[in-house]
């Protein structure tokens, strides 16, 4: 049988739309509106630096052209208009009710007067000197601009011979590009930031003093900036992505933003320049690079800008972490419980004399992670410390090249999992040495963490997760096992409990599927409720479709991209896709299955795509606990369900907020209700 499936980078675009709607609410407070907004664009910046690279990369090798220009115009068309729903809510509402409240953002050089004198002070002595000017001619061609640099173009005239000349400036990568205005200037109670772009427009003509100033223009090129590695890349794999982290910057260019004001015949010099067709350019008002602005008002002091402050939970594990795993399974859910929790795990086990190793995969981590520090201390203490960092978590290659090095300065030992897989496994493991109080003989006691987020405090405190605690032996001997097949210990991986990719996750996932599908044609209750980040495996798809097709209700949450179609006669009839966007990003993995009423939770490391099922190194864990069970339930799978916040998808892959009974609190603020009472 065919089955029909919705386009993976259309998918990405809507959730980016779905994104954008938080910024359009008139309920978000005024300064959140204005992240969201940044938060889209950083969105889109990703979406075409592997996305839509990715895209291209196929129109290079297929033999169907015709299709895949479709994708790509559709892709152009869909992302223009995201693009121009972004800038009417910045300069139609968002700059206007900021100005309204005292917060100017001058974008546009349409400054008061008595605002002059300081800003081209700003100009003079803090920009201009640190500004790279090349006036285009056969020996000065069209420089390289670097991935998501910002440029200007500027249109110059010969003062004797009146011939029309270009030039490019070139803001060097990590220069400052927003400038808050002193309070003398703007007033004790006001806020003025003065962007490089209005300073620009203003004094652009002070650069180039031997020219007649006509205009300038600015301008933006986004690069293709995934990392592809060889079979032979991976015989030394520091070096080469280390060298593949300096190609980033120069890689073929999939975007170039220019100024609405930018005429046509500029327009195609510059993407002529950069061998792409018109097509590729983007026009956009006043800024491109809101991406980089994320924080930029954080420090405003006026609570009704910002969400109520949130302060995760602490949890009181005792005197003893230990003993308080020991005793049951703890499962931590963030950002609602603090992730000072998993610090303290491993910090209490640093200085611990009876530890005698901790093992821990590293996918992500903070800058100045106390987790790595901990490790580090760890291995200074004599503890043996074993660390599996990715060195391929894209766009955290080189801060994750720097923590391995470290890690390996001070005696931890460092690997880099199984060569061509990456590991986005969540997993610590802590071994003690105890004494049984019955025979008062010595042993090995294990502590495991399994999770479904990165061991990283920052992203704990806006992703919701949740972290299993468990001394469980069947559940930390695979664990182990686990380990010992990532330092290339052991060739195959058979663990008992949990699931692991590439290997057992399809098979499993068919299990699961096949014993609902068994229950529903004997005419017993047969559900499923999934929640990942995103769904494309159409090997896993074609499963739920036989599902739906036998009778099996499944409820699919799925914060991203779907690329199943829900509601298709003879296909999907029994399938729902729900999508929940808020203040905090949906990042947990769910499996719930019936079960025969056995009710049957898993949490993973893994979203269901064909990298994570098959060509990743990933981990799903049972919720063993029955408390632990319904607190997932209760706290990340119903309160999307009955959410009028929740976005439902249609056969028509239109997603829209269908639920107008549902109950009126987001399921962020349900979960953090529940977890208060469940806890």
């Amino acid at each position: 049988m065919s089955f029909t499936y919705n386009d993976r980078e259309l998918s990405n675009l809507d959730f980016i739309s779905r994104v954008l709607t938080i910024a359009s609410n008139p309920k978000v407070p005024l300064i959140e509106r204005f992240r969201y907004v940044c938060i889209c664009c950083s969105l889109l910046d990703e979406f075409f630096e592997i996305r839509f690279s990715s895209v291209l990369e196929e129109a290079k090798n297929t033999k169907n052209q015709k299709n895949i220009q479709k994708k790509i115009d559709l892709i152009q068309k869909k992302s223009k208009k995201i693009e121009k729903e972004i800038q009417a809510e910045l300069f139609g509402k968002i700059i206007p009710e900021l100005r309204n409240n005292e917060i100017t953002l001058f974008i546009d050089n349409d400054w008061p007067e008595k605002y002059s004198k300081t800003i081209k002070r700003i100009f003079t002595q803090q920009v201009k000197p640190y500004l790279n000017l090349i006036v285009l001619n056969v020996n000065r061609p069209f420089p390289k601009m670097i991935n998501k640099s910002t440029g200007y173009f500027v249109e110059l005239q010969e003062k004797d011979t009146k011939q029309t000349r270009y030039a490019i400036v070139q803001i060097p990568r990590m220069f400052q590009r927003v400038y808050e205005l002193p309070k003398q200037t703007t007033g004790a109670k006001k806020y003025g930031f003065v962007f490089l772009v209005a300073m620009m427009r203003e004094f652009a003509s002070i650069l180039f003093p031997d020219h007649n100033y006509i205009d300038e223009y600015q301008f933006k090129v986004t690069r293709n900036s995934d990392l592809l590695l060889s079979a032979e890349d991976m015989d030394d794999l520091r070096d080469s992505i280390s060298g593949k982290l300096m190609t980033r910057q120069t890689g073929e260019p999939v975007r170039i933003e220019t100024s609405t004001r930018m005429p046509k015949n500029i327009v195609k010099f510059i993407a002529d320049n950069h061998d792409v067709t018109t097509n590729f350019v983007h026009p956009f008002r006043g800024t491109p690079s809101l991406a980089n602005y994320i924080g930029l008002l954080d420090h405003i002091n006026n609570p009704s800008f910002f969400f109520p402050k949130h302060q995760p939970r602490k949890i009181n594990f005792g005197e003893d972490i230990f003993q308080w795993i020991k005793e049951k399974d703890r499962l931590a859910h963030h950002p609602y419980e603090s992730f000072d929790i998993v610090n303290q795990f491993v910090k209490s086990a640093a200085t611990d004399p009876n530890v005698v190793s901790i093992k821990q995969t590293i996918y992500r981590a903070d800058k100045k992670s106390k987790l790595i520090q901990s490790l580090m201390e760890a291995s200074i203490n004599g503890i043996d410390v074993n660390v599996v960092i990715e060195l391929q978590a894209r766009f955290d290659e080189e801060a994750n090249l720097k923590w391995a090095e470290k890690l390996e300065n001070v005696g931890a030992h460092v690997v880099h999992g199984k060569p061509n897989f990456k590991c986005h496994a969540k997993l610590l493991i802590i071994s003690r040495k105890e004494i049984n109080p019955n025979n008062k003989k010595p042993y090995i006691q294990h502590y495991a963490h399994l999770g479904t987020g990165n061991y990283s405090a920052g992203n704990a405190s806006s992703y919701t997760d949740f972290g299993l605690f468990t001394a469980d032996k069947t559940i930390c001997s695979d664990i182990l096992m686990t380990f010992d097949f990532l330092s290339g210990v052991r060739k195959e991986l058979k663990p008992k409990e949990i699931i692991n990719s590439p290997e057992r996750h399809i098979l499993f996932l068919k299990r699961m599927i096949s014993h609902e599908i068994k229950q529903a044609r004997l005419g017993k209750t047969a559900e499923m409720i999934i929640k990942v980040n995103s769904l494309t495996d159409t090997r896993v798809i074609d499963m739920l479709y036989r599902a739906s097709n036998s009778g099996v209700r499944i409820t699919m949450i799925i914060r991203g991209v779907s690329r199943l179609i829900p509601g298709i006669k003879g296909q999907s009839e029994n399938i729902r896709v729900l999508s929940t966007v808020g203040r905090f990003l949906e990042h947990h993995r769910i499996f719930y299955f019936y079960h025969g009423g056995k009710e049957l939770v898993y949490c993973s490391s893994a979203d269901w795509m064909e990298r994570n099922l098959s060509r990743r190194t990933e981990v799903t864990f049972p919720i063993k606990n029955q408390r632990l069970k319904e607190r997932v339930i209760d706290e990340a799978l119903y309160p999307h369900i009955d959410s009028k916040h929740t976005y439902w998808l249609s056969k028509k892959l239109d997603y829209s907020l269908k639920n107008k009974k549902g109950d009126a609190r987001h399921p962020n603020e349900i979960a953090l209700e529940k977890s208060i009472i469940t806890n």
